[in-house]
């Protein structure tokens, strides 16, 4: 979680709301990032059922802004999301409202747009709203094969 541009509340309020949301995915272990050493904020490690070890890594962000489903996004940052070797989560928690936004990065931003990134400043995300049936989704997202296929 970037602190130098979002007041430090907010963006501790932000990481707390954001492994909360992570634990309830019922991973075996969440690890929190130092911001310095890895783009992700977390790494958050699963077993499938047939005992394969699966890791995502996590970015956060954190506003007191509404969300509604979309939210601007550095491109830079983006782009080096979207090479990752491992699937990337982003998280956007709304402060002042608890809820919690959610979508890989590479759903998250339309195929088509993935190519220009590198000529733009921010792209906005699309992002799927928390609920039990999005949990539900997105645990089996984690469990089954879709996002390593997507890869």
């Amino acid at each position: 979680m970037e602190k130098r541009n979002t007041n430090w509340y907010i963006a501790r309020r932000g990481e707390l709301l954001a492994e909360q949301f992570l634990l309830s995915l019922q991973p075996d272990n969440v690890v929190a990032n130092s911001p310095e050493n890895s783009p992700f904020d977390f790494i958050a490690f699963f077993t499938k059922p047939d005992h394969t070890p699966f890791i995502i890594g996590v970015k956060v962000k954190a506003t007191q802004q509404e969300i509604g489903g979309r939210y601007p996004f550095p491109a830079n940052q983006a782009m080096q999301l979207l090479r990752s070797n491992i699937p990337v989560l982003v998280v956007v928690i709304d402060v002042k409202t608890n809820e919690v936004y959610f979508n890989w990065i590479k759903d998250a931003i339309p195929t088509e747009k993935q190519v220009g990134l590198s000529e733009l400043r921010t792209c906005t995300l699309r992002l799927r709203k928390n609920s039990d049936e999005e949990m539900q989704t997105l645990r089996n997202e984690i469990l089954a094969d879709r996002i390593l296929n997507a890869a």
